[in-house]
């Protein structure tokens, strides 16, 4: 996973122009019991919560499955207003 992530990450950066820093410096946190989906179409909206809540929250996970029609809408309109 380690292998797979960096160049995930070596991609992007590359894209954005930016440094990653050295593979080496990196740690890797592994969260057990996070909240898993139920279904094949909420992908999307778990990335986007899981990565706010290692942002904000220091990795505090504060939602579940039935929260997610909430955050979908909500996302959909943080979108609309972002691009209008």
């Amino acid at each position: 996973m380690g292998r797979v992530m960096f160049y995930i990450l070596f991609a992007i950066a590359k894209k954005f122009d930016c440094n990653i820093g050295n593979k080496e410096d990196w740690s890797m946190k592994v969260v057990e019991n996070l909240p898993q989906q139920k279904n094949a179409i909420d992908c999307g909206v778990f990335t986007i919560l899981f990565a706010k809540c290692l942002i904000e929250r220091n990795g505090a996970i504060l939602f579940t499955q039935t929260d997610i029609p909430y955050y979908r809408r909500k996302l959909f309109k943080f979108m609309i207003n972002v691009y209008e």
